[in-house]
């Protein structure tokens, strides 16, 4: 069985909630596609935006990052926001009057509606459900009602996503892209491959490759691509390494004959050394001076005990 769990919701630092931690499922993470937004002009992003909309990007929202095993997310699916199918039926309420039969499946207008608005990756997870079932039901298609595996599905999906150019632990291999996930579900290895007015596209055997090693040694790895096309296909190899964003410096002069300015958590002033203090109790009247009870009105004393 293919399983596609969502990132969650916790934004982009290291936030990637189980199951999807497991190398095993398709974890997806949210791209925005802002339906919702332009249609409803909800939060008011059309009378306080900038008059466009940012494409090929990630949710501020999707959960991303690396886990303890070395893990990102998977690939990008829609995300933010957009509508999800809802029941309008109602009920005769207390008062008589028809009542909503689920209170959620109602519109900004207070009546029932048969859609209600839905986003995070609770939609980017689903939606990438979606797109492995075409990839198996074409793949079966192609192979003579064969079934793929859980892990070829996946390979088949993340070796056709689009790469946003985006940190990989924000958008794991990239937005899913269903059309070409199930071309290349129909050619894979088929008897009679299809051919596709497209660009053929390698299958990568793993989607993520992680490598640890020391300062200065060489680590090496493997990923193995096959053409899932019937034409030649020419793979470039590239990789991202870390860059500085930015440098800054400061020159701060300190001359040895300066006198100390730290202050300390002590009576003493700022530039001066503390002094070592005995502690000193004072004795009220009516009690003894090392005894912590009051002692008798003949013994009765006052005044100030150092130790």
């Amino acid at each position: 069985m293919t399983v596609t769990v969502s990132t969650g919701d916790a934004g982009i630092t290291g936030t990637i909630g189980n199951p999807s931690t497991d190398p095993l499922v398709i974890s997806a993470a949210a791209s925005p596609d802002f339906r919702l937004y332009e249609q409803t002009g909800y939060a008011l992003a059309t009378r306080f935006g900038s008059g466009g909309w940012a494409d090929s990007n990630v949710s501020a929202l999707s959960s991303g990052g690396v886990t303890t095993y070395g893990r990102t997310p998977d690939l990008l699916a829609p995300g933010e926001a957009d509508w999800a199918l809802c029941d309008s039926s109602t009920y005769p309420g207390l008062s008589g009057s028809p009542a909503p039969r689920f209170f959620n499946c109602t519109g900004f207008n207070g009546k029932p509606s048969d859609i209600q608005p839905f986003g995070g990756t609770s939609e980017s997870a689903p939606m990438a459900a979606g797109v492995a079932a075409l990839v198996i039901q074409a793949y079966r298609k192609a192979h003579g009602g064969a079934s793929p595996s859980p892990a070829l599905v996946k390979q088949l999906l993340t070796s056709t996503t689009r790469d946003l150019g985006l940190p990989g632990e924000e958008q794991g291999s990239g937005l899913i892209d269903a059309r070409a996930a199930v071309e290349q579900a129909l050619s894979y290895k088929a008897s009679t491959p299809t051919s596709f007015g497209g660009s053929p596209q390698a299958v990568l055997d793993t989607n993520q490759l992680t490598l640890t090693g020391h300062p200065g040694a060489t680590v090496t790895g493997t990923v193995t691509a096959t053409n899932g096309g019937t034409a030649p296909l020419t793979l470039a190899p590239s990789t991202r390494r870390l860059a500085s964003l930015s440098s800054q410096q400061q020159t701060v002069p300190i001359s040895a004959g300066s006198a100390q300015s730290t202050p300390y958590p002590t009576s003493a002033a700022p530039g001066s050394t503390p002094r070592p203090r005995s502690p000193c109790l004072r004795v009220p009247t009516g009690w003894g001076r090392r005894s912590p009870g009051p002692a008798a009105p003949s013994r009765a004393a006052q005044g100030q005990w150092c130790g």
